[in-house]
Parts: C-alpha cells; sequence; structure tokens
C-alpha cells in the first residue's frame, strides 16, 4: 500500500455548490471517492487544499489516478509507505462517503434511512470505533436507537441550536421564511446540492415548510451562515433503550456490503464467528463459581455467555488465534504495508435465554484481537461507559468481585524521617588530606564544593568513590 498527497487548485472556476476554499476541498475528494473506486481519501485537517489518497503500489504504477487529477487540474506529490493512522482516515470518511444517503452522520453517529433529516420518530443507528492490528482493520460497531427531533420556531427563545453534522453550538441571529440575502446560494436548489455534495444530506424536493436561520459562531456577528431547519436541532440526539440490536447490525452490514463491495481493489465480505467472552459485573451477594481462564474450549460454553461477532473474510488465510492460548498478541498497530481489511461487528446476546434462566458470565481469555469491547446500548447521558478496550483490560481486577471479603484494617507503619542532606564541613583543607590519604573523613559535599572551585565537572548524585578519584587526579596524586 501506499498514499500521495493531491493537491486542490483553489484559483479555478468552482461548482456552485463550493464557495470557500474548505468546502472546494470537500467537494474534491468526495469527487475522487465516488469515481475512483480503487482508492481512499480524505481531506487533511488544518490543510484546505490538501487531500490524502491511499492505494496499492500496482494500481500507482498504472497511472490512472496521475491522469484523473490532472483532469481534475490537481497536482500531487511522490508516493510514500502508508501508516495507521492515514489508512484509518481515510477508510473511515471513504465509508462514511459511500454509505451515505443509506447511513449518515450526525455527530459520531450514522442514522439510517434517507429522510432522517424530516423523521421524528425513533430511529436505528450505529456508532463504530476502528483500529488496525495484524494486517487487519477491525470495526467495532455498537447498535443504537435515537430521536433526532425536529426545530421548531418556538424553540429559538434561546437562540442557541446544533448545527448538523457536527452538532457544533450556533447562536441564531434571524429566521426567515425564505433565504436571506446574506447566503451564499441564492435559490433553495443550490443550496439543496450544496447539501448533497458535502454531507450526502438530502433534502426534500420542496421547500415548502422550511424556515431559514442565520446563524453565528464564537460571538462573530458580522459572518451569518445560513441553514435550512432541518440541518439544525434544539437538543442533541437523544438515545434510547433497546432489545433489536441484531436487526440493526444486519442492516448495517448488508448496506456496507452493497455500497462497499471492495476496498482498494480487493472484495470485502462478511462472515460471522464468536470471538469472545464479556464479563459482567454480578452483585456482591450472588453465588458465582470458579472462574474459567483458558481452560474450557470457547465452542464447549453455553451460547448465551458470549457476544456474537461478525467479520469479514480475510482475504488471505490466517489465524486469529495461535497455538499458545495463554499469551495475548503483541504489537498492537502493525505496518499496514499488505494490509487486507475485515470487518468486526458486535450485538447483544440471546435476549430470550438470558430472560428464561438468569445464568451468571464466567470470562474465557483466550488470545484474543483488539477491538473494542462493547456493553449493552446505555441511556442518554451515560454514553462514554458502554466501551471497554480488551486490549488494556485487567480480568483478575475486573473480577476482584468473585470472593467478596472483609477489608482488613490497614498495617500501622512507621514514618521513616526525612534524610538530611549532608552540609559542607567548615575548615576542612581537602588537599591537605589527600595528600595524606585521609579523604574518608571529608563528606561528599565538601568534596563536590572543592571540586567546583577548581573548576572540576561534576555532580551531588556521584558516588563519594569518584569524587575522591576526581580529587586525586586533579592534584596528580596516585591513587
Amino acid at each position: 500500500m501506499c498514499f500521495i498527497v493531491g493537491y486542490v487548485n483553489n484559483n479555478e472556476k468552482r461548482q456552485t455548490s463550493a464557495k470557500s476554499n474548505y468546502h472546494w476541498q470537500i467537494f474534491r475528494c468526495r469527487q475522487l471517492i465516488f469515481t475512483e473506486p480503487d482508492i481512499l481519501a480524505c481531506p487533511i485537517t488544518g490543510l484546505e487544499s490538501a487531500i490524502y489518497i491511499v492505494m496499492t503500489d500496482e494500481f500507482y504504477k498504472t497511472g490512472k489516478l496521475q491522469s484523473h487529477l490532472e483532469k481534475l487540474n490537481m497536482t500531487s506529490n511522490s508516493p510514500g509507505p502508508v501508516n495507521n493512522q492515514i489508512y484509518e482516515a481515510c477508510f473511515h470518511y471513504t465509508l462514511i462517503a459511500r454509505i451515505c444517503p443509506l447511513w449518515n452522520q450526525v455527530d459520531n453517529c450514522l442514522i439510517q434511512g434517507r429522510n432522517f433529516l424530516t423523521n421524528p420518530s425513533i430511529m436505528d443507528a450505529i456508532k463504530f470505533e476502528m483500529i488496525i492490528r495484524d494486517e487487519e482493520l477491525f470495526l467495532s460497531v455498537i447498535p443504537l436507537r435515537v430521536k433526532l427531533p425536529l426545530l421548531k420556531r418556538e424553540h429559538l427563545d434561546e437562540n442557541l441550536i446544533h448545527i448538523l453534522p457536527s452538532m457544533k453550538m450556533g447562536r441564531v441571529q434571524s429566521v426567515t421564511n425564505e433565504i436571506p440575502a446574506t447566503c451564499s446560494y441564492k435559490t433553495y436548489k443550490n443550496l439543496k446540492r450544496h447539501w448533497k455534495n458535502m454531507y450526502g444530506y438530502r433534502l426534500p424536493e420542496s421547500e415548502d415548510q422550511l424556515f431559514y436561520c442565520s446563524v453565528t459562531f464564537n460571538g462573530n456577528i458580522f459572518n451569518p451562515y445560513t441553514y435550512p431547519n432541518l440541518c439544525v436541532r434544539k437538543n442533541p440526539l437523544i438515545f434510547l433503550r433497546h432489545n433489536d440490536h441484531l436487526n440493526i447490525l444486519q442492516k448495517f452490514i448488508s448496506d456496507v456490503r452493497s455500497k462497499l463491495s471492495k476496498v482498494c481493489g480487493k472484495p470485502f465480505g462478511v462472515d460471522s464467528k464468536i470471538l469472545y467472552a464479556v464479563p459482567k459485573l454480578c452483585s456482591w451477594n450472588e453465588s458465582l463459581g470458579e472462574a474459567n481462564l483458558s481452560k474450557t474450549p470457547v465452542n464447549k460454553l453455553p451460547v448465551n455467555q458470549f457476544k456474537y461477532i461478525s467479520s469479514v473474510t480475510k482475504l488471505e488465510s490466517s489465524s486469529i488465534y495461535s497455538d499458545d492460548t495463554s499469551t495475548l498478541q503483541q504489537n498492537m498497530v502493525p505496518s499496514v504495508a499488505n494490509f487486507h481489511p475485515s470487518l468486526i461487528v458486535c450485538s447483544k446476546e440471546n435476549e430470550e435465554n438470558s430472560q428464561k434462566q438468569e445464568k451468571r458470565q464466567v470470562p474465557v481469555f483466550k488470545q484474543i484481537c483488539p477491538v473494542i469491547v462493547t456493553q449493552p446500548t446505555p441511556v442518554m447521558g451515560d454514553m462514554n461507559a458502554r466501551c471497554l478496550p480488551t486490549s488494556s483490560f485487567n480480568p483478575f481486577q475486573s473480577m476482584s468481585f468473585l470472593n467478596p471479603i472483609t477489608p482488613l484494617p490497614p498495617k500501622e507503619t512507621s514514618k521513616k524521617k526525612p534524610r538530611t542532606r549532608p552540609q559542607i564541613q567548615p575548615g576542612v583543607d581537602v588537599e591537605e588530606l589527600a595528600k595524606k590519604r585521609d579523604l574518608a573523613r571529608v563528606n561528599t559535599a565538601t568534596l563536590v564544593n572543592w571540586l567546583r572551585s577548581k573548576q572540576v565537572p561534576c555532580k551531588v548524585k556521584d558516588r563519594k568513590s569518584d569524587l575522591v578519584e576526581k580529587v586525586m587526579d586533579h592534584l596528580n596524586l596516585p591513587h
């Protein structure tokens, strides 16, 4: 794999949906993604004219990409080996771009549905995170159910709103039924095309019943931006409890498979497997047996003790587990020079079995992939408590609840007195004592002070024997 940096010409005549340099960068990047199926790409944050482009070495050597960049009036640098950070960024951005409008980005989630902007009811959504390990890309997917209430005029009393897709805060300066004169897009058609080309959002065909908000950021009242009311919200996403994890995951996997059948020219397929157990906290008074640590095979344990995981078929056969199941794999982030994409998604346990008979979960720790372990979907306000990285997971610390004991009183420890630093001995003739071979009577502070007065380099932390040698060497006396 290799990557190049493509540079956009900001001085050329632009498409009407891209007014600023930032929008022109986004437009060109998405244009490359949809016209070159053998690449991954993403804009470079902080550089309004630069785009990362990832591809195979073979595809770069064909010269097709260079010819395409020339037609787009773009330039590029020489190719270099791609690292994990660039590959993850490009894969993430390309996946979100291609899967729209089936799944649309709002904040750090993807909401299902082409018409999600006008849907006031509960909607399916997912949140995913990625990590590269052992020449594979793992995608940990969290199924969600969300609501995104529509903005109404009466919601604008406080003037603070959230702007899609980032959900950053802005302040409303004015509200109009028609596109204001300060807007860069003079017609609804141009505004509609802008949202499609920049974010994949599909606004309604007609602007009936829409109103427009002029919004400013960071107190800059002289540079307002115009947003249709469907692209702003009074409140952030509302997360709801649900039991249909598997159905949401199946929809997402199916759409990924249809929209992203290949990655850099390599097939991108899906299969299923059980990968690892997920330990769960139990009540302190619940009776538990002994923990099972890598003794019972995975296929011999009850099904409802596991999270189900679907993973993409690897392009080249290799085993996730090694023969030694007692040690974890090292090298958490290897090179992606021979990278093959794979997808892992986590879903909910078997709800029916768990409702019929409550069984404790006994963790089984085998050699695992560094996917992010997902917990059941939290309610709003608990979004940061659902993920547990297995790479930093300490099984013995997590299983401290297995044998509850009464804590012992703390041991009484005698406080150690702080050591006093040696002081310079007054009236000591270091040179005379050195000649008499009697420097044992001189402390280190006095020796350091004498050596520094003679411009001899030394440190306070030097051993006394080293300081004595430096004194003897300076005086040319035998040791």
